[in-house]
């Protein structure tokens, strides 16, 4: 009965209104059990949500509201969250690039993350193996075992309860896609755990005033056919004033520094269809750090990227780049980004 009790308790927490619904149908399939909630006083539908509790201690929520709008959440007793404060969450499925949210505490031991309305990711959590979560400076894993029938049963629930559910169910039903090379992925020797733990270095530099005004870009935005494949294949990414932000790993003990930057060289010599210029440069303050930049001249694509090849002590090493695309004389001045990357990386380092 306490369980009972407590799984209403953390799924009514999944919407602002929980006081208001009541249960009128239980779900059911696997670990994950719920229910299907309307408003106490005008008997319309809410949402519907399931709940799976972890060998960790740690319970997975999802719910789809009558907007079709869904959203995850967390809880453990180990959490001590600030109610109502806001918490970066990075999270990746199966090794792809990691992505950051915002995650609300509704009390000090659960959490709740709205997540974007797109197919693309409801069908990651569907059909992916394991979701590795960073929140509040520890990282967690879950196996998505079940998590496809489960959300197709939340699939149904919205479907037979509002018109959205059913939009919903057309769109993002269809067979799960066969497994194919992601296009973002890093080479060998790389976690989603190093990943994450990309991101939050990012996110923490993100957070001085200077660089307030960059955003990370959205998996979605990553997939964009468009966008060169230097983009496409980061590993994190980011929007800054007139250029976007790129960062790959890679593991030392796979690949040297040295031949990275010959490795990212050729590769934009051979994107650049016009005339294509590079060039080295030392790092005057630290040998260990490296220094590239890349120039295209081309009538349809021309760009240039500033690369710093920054090694990390646990046999890894990170490669910015800040690519701005048009003629090289348009470029930003990155003096800037560039010392706080070095200072942020060297001060993790040792």
């Amino acid at each position: 009965m306490r369980i009972i009790l407590t799984l209403c308790i953390w799924l009514g927490l999944l919407l602002p209104t929980a006081a208001q619904n009541y249960k009128v149908s239980d779900l059911s399939v696997g670990n994950w059990s719920g229910g299907a909630y309307l408003n106490r006083k005008t008997n319309e539908f809410v949402y519907c949500g399931m709940f799976a509790s972890y060998k960790s201690g740690i319970g997975v929520h999802f719910a789809i509201d009558n907007d079709d709008e869904w959203r995850i959440g967390f809880n453990a007793s180990k959490f001590q969250f600030r109610s109502g404060n806001s918490y970066s969450i990075a999270y990746t499925i199966d090794g792809s690039p990691a992505s950051l949210l915002t995650g609300v505490a509704k009390d000090p031991n659960f959490i709740v993350v709205e997540l974007p309305s797109k197919s693309t990711l409801f069908d990651q959590f569907r059909y992916g193996n394991m979701l590795t979560v960073s929140v509040a400076g520890n990282v967690y894993q879950f196996k998505l075992e079940g998590t496809a029938k489960a959300l197709a049963v939340l699939l149904d629930c919205a479907r037979n309860n509002t018109p959205a559910g059913r939009q919903a169910q057309r769109e993002t039903t269809r067979p799960a896609p066969s497994p194919t090379p992601q296009p973002n992925q890093s080479s060998g020797g790389v976690t989603a755990n190093d990943r994450l733990d990309a991101t939050r270095f990012v996110a923490n530099l993100f957070s001085r005033t200077d660089f307030r005004s960059y955003r990370f870009m959205s998996s979605e935005e990553l997939d964009d056919k468009k966008l060169p494949d230097v983009v496409r294949s980061a590993d994190v990414a980011w929007i800054a004033p007139q250029a976007i932000g790129l960062l790959h790993i890679f593991s030392t003990q796979i690949t040297s520094i040295d031949d990275q930057v010959s490795s990212a060289l050729a590769s934009d010599a051979k994107a650049c269809n016009g005339r294509f210029a590079s060039g080295k440069v030392s790092d005057e303050e630290d040998s260990s750090f490296k220094r590239l930049y890349t120039i295209c001249d081309d009538k349809n694509n021309s760009f240039n990227i500033e690369y710093l090849f920054l090694p990390r002590k646990n046999g890894l090493a990170y490669r910015f780049g800040t690519m701005v695309f048009g003629r090289a004389d348009q470029a930003p001045d990155n003096k800037d980004l560039r010392e706080a990357l070095k200072k942020a990386a060297f001060t993790k380092a040792n």
